[in-house]
């Protein structure tokens, strides 16, 4: 029994070597020590991930993923294999770049206060350390497969999601007070001639002397102005120099009251059909100031909680194949009596409110609680409850962006879609 322990003591002071505290059958805890055999278990954790891989980690941990190249193409393997990522992070004012970069390899990435050390779980496999240096690789790690252990660390990180906030409000609040005077639309526009002269372009298309003689400028003084507005994406020049506005111009025409929201997204919505839109709801267009981005990959698992979540009503503004109701959903529908207003495209295969939801059997059991009207153009893709909404945009070529679908589950985001729903829903 001594010479047991004195070779276990042994062990825990070579580095490089795993130490097993338990193991029974195929269940196994390890603690694994020294930077080679902690990064390569790290490794093949990642690959045993099926579906899913759920992390948290404090705000140290976003450099290491980026630099350390073992871990950083272990994320993209795991989604290029079909994998979700989500992830739950401190981010501060220090790191924030880096949570930016971190967001595009992962599903969906939330910020939490006070986040200590870091944790992993996938399907059948958990780990963790207490140890995490900026950009360097873990030294000491925490491994179990456990069920009954893995079960309990992926409820504690679902109650720890529930709580955190999409990243990218954070990550916009560090870059304002970071660069607080960088070339955004707030200091583009603040000058009075370069509002004129959008004005002047939503009006007709202009080469730069026709817009420097409306204006009563110099060339010399106008290169000073247009290059802000190019940077800016409110202005682009054709090849025959001529200068236009762009759908980011068209919009700040109508809505200048919402240039805080555009400004914060504008690599995102240039090349989105934004005019498309109602008057009314383009100049309400910071409502949707507070919302994620979520891919594909995570629509299915959201949509699931987001109709468990409705309790009163889900109205949908869409064309197949995206936010159609299956028999699943069309089941809760029954269940808990929610009431559903359904738009759809007049080009859908389906024509009635029982194509729509796939379920045949239960035509006059749904009836009393689902509602269609078809039409021929939308604005936007929508999908919306009482507590949450989805929107997916189009491209300026007419195609869906459903790879980008904004989430929300803030009030004014969540009552921008329901009242732009409800205004499509009377003009039928």
């Amino acid at each position: 029994m001594n010479k047991s322990n004195k070779k276990g003591s042994e062990k825990k002071k070579t580095p490089n070597l795993k130490v097993t505290n338990y193991s029974h059958a195929n269940d196994t805890m390890q603690i694994i020590y020294g930077a080679k055999d902690a990064v390569s278990k790290g490794v093949e954790f990642m690959k045993n991930v099926e579906k899913k891989m759920d992390l948290c980690f404090d705000s140290n941990a976003p450099s290491i993923v980026l630099n350390v190249d073992d871990y950083k193409n272990g994320y993209i393997d795991v989604r290029k294999r079909g994998g979700k990522i989500r992830v739950i992070t401190e981010i501060t004012q220090n790191n924030f770049e880096s949570c930016r970069e971190l967001s595009k390899i992962v599903d969906e990435l939330r910020h939490l206060d006070n986040v200590q050390g870091g944790t992993a779980i996938n399907e059948k496999e958990y780990m963790a350390t207490n140890i995490l240096h900026e950009s360097k690789p873990l030294t000491q790690v925490v491994y179990s497969n456990v069920s009954d252990i893995v079960e309990q660390q992926q409820q504690f990180f679902n109650s720890l999601w529930k709580n955190a906030v999409p990243a990218n409000q954070k990550i916009k609040e560090f870059s304002r007070k970071t660069n607080p005077q960088k070339n955004d639309l707030f200091s583009v526009l603040s000058n009075e001639l370069r509002r004129s002269m959008i004005m002047e372009l939503h009006e007709k298309e202009m080469t730069i002397s026709q817009l420097a003689k409306t204006q009563k400028m110099t060339l010399q003084a106008m290169q000073k102005h247009l290059p802000k507005l190019i940077d800016a994406k409110i202005i682009q020049k054709k090849n025959n120099g001529k200068g236009y506005l762009t759908e980011i111009g068209r919009v700040l025409i109508m809505n200048l009251s919402s240039i805080d929201f555009l400004s914060d997204n504008k690599s995102f919505l240039q090349s989105h059909l934004l005019s498309l839109l109602p008057v009314q709801f383009l100049q309400r267009i910071g409502a949707l100031e507070n919302f994620e981005i979520v891919s594909p990959s995570m629509n299915d698992t959201l949509f699931d909680e987001f109709f468990s979540e409705s309790k009163k009503y889900v109205k949908i503004l869409s064309k197949q194949p995206y936010f159609v109701l299956d028999d699943k959903l069309t089941s809760k529908i029954v269940e808990k009596k929610v009431k559903i207003s359904y738009i759809a495209d007049e080009n859908s295969s389906f024509s009635s409110k029982n194509d729509a939801t796939g379920i045949s059997d239960k035509k006059s059991q749904i009836s009393s609680y689902f509602e269609m009207k078809v039409t021929k153009n939308m604005p936007l893709l929508l999908c919306v409850s009482e507590k949450a909404a989805f929107l997916a945009l189009f491209y300026e070529n007419g195609s869906i962006d459903f790879d980008n679908v904004m989430f929300s589950k803030d009030q004014r985001f969540v009552s921008w879609c329901s009242d732009l729903f409800d205004y499509e829903w009377k003009l039928l």
